[in-house]
């Protein structure tokens, strides 16, 4: 859902954008987790 929507957006900037975006979603993940 909105994960897949972040992804897309990055996916425009490569494969650095890539990585940016699933590190952004893995602080969001651990930030909302606690």
């Amino acid at each position: 859902g909105r994960e897949m929507a972040v992804l897309d957006r990055y996916r425009e900037l490569g494969v650095e954008g890539r990585e940016l975006a699933m590190l952004l979603l893995r602080l969001g993940r651990g930030r909302l987790g606690r």
